[in-house]
């Protein structure tokens, strides 16, 4: 066919009809076009052919030469696809509809692409992307899945359907938008995510709908991630990011190992971002706040202040890493810090502390200034002290207690006039 394809009247087409579109300039498919069962379309136009309506196409689609152009309407594909190298190109304003029961495979976009809706039902069948897609209003996983291991799937409009998303440590799944997206759902074979990225406003949520494993960084900027019923697991050396406008909600993350927690933004509190084990936080960054501790918690590995502050109120934080303060502060009542591992101090500002205990067996390496203790500060009859030329200065406010435990320290300096050390 030399020419475009949109009449009127009654149309008769048997299954197993092709349609060729092979003219010598581009060429356009309109809503006319004919939807039976079984009617095949081949695209042999190198100058493309474009849609100026909705369009189902009931059979196979042969891209031969040329590409096929949505633009601002609704594709229907039926059978399967062979693009020999050629693509379906989408807009903003493009909805793809992928339905029928034969296999599909790699959907043939241009690169990475961003359009409207995309809708995908077929029973125990996959379709794979092989770039970086947007999708801007609402995935619709009827049945079957979708596979982008080793790209990136960016949502800001809705998810739907009981299909399920494929992934693997490469992928990354970015959540925006506004309001609930729904049930996110992944396969058991494919539920492996390097980077999921939540920043969804207004009310914003999103609902786990199955176990999901993070390889590199969890980052929840806004929005709830709902993860009540399901496991989400932490691979061994991974971040979570948690922002002030952001909660993980129902179980708390499992890990293969141990994982690093980062506290960014305003004024917030901990909560079930935290493992339930002493073991599984391995470094943990304060870079923003104030961030009140909701519960006791143990760092294996470092916490660094790169801003902001952490208030750990009546409860304790237990560090077997270093100590790195380059801007902020932690602040107290009756709560403490304890050092139970081999910490060295550094960072820009002088360490200063509340309450601190040094237990018996740890180790603690000052830098050259001074360590302030403005309550407490209890040392184990086991602990080692290098001063490095540092000294500790006790300058509360209030009446302080020292207990030195028979631990071996260099400077110690009191600079509390008005009150009592004991």
């Amino acid at each position: 066919m030399g020419g475009n394809i949109q009449v009127s009247g009654t149309q008769t087409y048997s299954s197993g009809t092709h349609i060729v579109f092979n003219g010598g300039s581009s060429q356009s498919i309109g809503s006319d076009y004919p939807s039976n069962t079984g009617i095949n379309l081949i695209i042999e136009n190198a100058n493309n052919v474009s849609l100026v309506g909705d369009v189902i196409i009931g059979g196979d689609l042969t891209l031969s030469s040329g590409n096929l152009i949505v633009g601002t309407n609704q594709l229907t594909l039926q059978g399967s696809i062979t693009p020999n190298a050629n693509f379906i190109d989408v807009g903003p304003a493009s909805d793809i509809v992928i339905n029928g029961t034969s296999a599909f495979g790699t959907f043939p976009f241009t690169g990475a692409e961003t359009l409207n809706n995309f809708t995908f039902d077929r029973s125990s069948q996959t379709v794979d992307f092989e770039a970086d897609i947007t999708i801007n209003g609402e995935l619709a996983l009827t049945n079957g899945s979708l596979d982008f291991s080793g790209q990136t799937l960016t949502l800001t409009g809705t998810k739907s359907g009981s299909g399920s998303l494929l992934a693997n440590s490469s992928s990354t799944l970015t959540i925006t938008g506004s309001g609930a997206l729904g049930t996110v759902q992944f396969g058991v074979s494919g539920n492996t995510l390097g980077t999921l990225n939540l920043n969804r406003t207004g009310s914003g949520s999103v609902t786990s709908g199955s176990s999901l494993n993070i390889g590199t960084a969890l980052n929840l900027t806004n929005g709830d991630f709902n993860n009540t019923g399901q496991t989400l697991t932490m691979i061994n050396g991974s971040t979570l990011t948690k922002g002030a406008g952001a909660s993980l909600l129902g179980n708390s993350p499992e890990t293969t190992g141990s994982f690093n927690i980062t506290y960014e933004g305003w004024t917030q509190s901990t909560g079930n971002e935290l493992p339930g084990g002493s073991t599984e936080i391995n470094n943990l960054t304060i870079n923003g706040g104030p961030i009140t501790l909701d519960r006791a918690i143990q760092v294996n590995g470092d916490v660094t202040f790169s801003s902001g502050s952490i208030d750990i109120g009546t409860l304790s934080l237990t560090v077997l890493g270093n100590w790195v303060r380059n801007s902020g502060s932690i602040t107290a009542t009756t709560g403490q810090v304890i050092f139970s591992g081999t910490t060295s101090f550094s960072g820009s500002l002088d360490p200063r502390f509340i309450n601190l205990q040094i237990t018996n067996g740890a180790t603690v390496t000052f830098h050259s200034t001074d360590i302030n203790i403005e309550g407490d500060l209890l040392l184990g009859a086991g602990a080692t002290i290098n001063s490095n030329s540092g000294t500790i200065v006790l300058d509360g406010s209030a009446n302080q207690d020292f207990g030195g435990g028979g631990a071996s320290i260099n400077d110690l300096t009191v600079d509390n006039a008005s009150n009592t050390i004991t």
